[in-house]
């Protein structure tokens, strides 16, 4: 998981949402590494699955933009990783080198748009559960 500090707040109030997710499927649980930005780059290059938690502090991060996101971006683009942008707050991502990623929740409305924030991350939940058991 890709976060930047300014996601972190709102991160541990989600952090039952995360829990949840774990347990919601072993081979997800068996598959997402869970880390912070900038913390553990071993787990950056043996995760099956890359969550970014897409914020402004995130897209504001040049380390997490320029090293990490790239890292992950070209994990992907040969497969041996799947990346999945997770819009935790409103920001203008469309020009990001991930925007013609799938990002959740669906449509992408940021998970703080939502009505509530447990619908957004049920839904995020899905999302990932549904790439985690394809």
């Amino acid at each position: 998981v890709l976060q930047r500090e300014g996601c972190r707040a709102l991160a541990k109030a989600d952090v039952a949402s995360f829990a949840v997710l774990r347990r919601l499927s072993k081979k997800a649980a068996g598959r997402c590494k869970w880390r912070q930005a900038g913390k553990g780059d071993a787990q950056l290059e043996s995760a099956d699955i890359i969550l970014l938690l897409v914020s402004v502090d995130f897209l504001a991060s040049k380390y997490c933009y320029d090293v990490e996101l790239a890292r992950a971006l070209a994990r992907h683009a040969v497969s041996q990783a799947r990346v999945i942008p997770i819009l935790v707050r409103e920001c203008d991502w469309t020009h990001a080198p991930f925007s013609a990623l799938q990002a959740l929740p669906k449509d992408g409305i940021p998970v703080s748009c939502w009505p509530t924030k447990d619908a957004g991350w049920n839904d995020v939940a899905k999302g990932i559960r549904q790439v985690a058991d394809g």
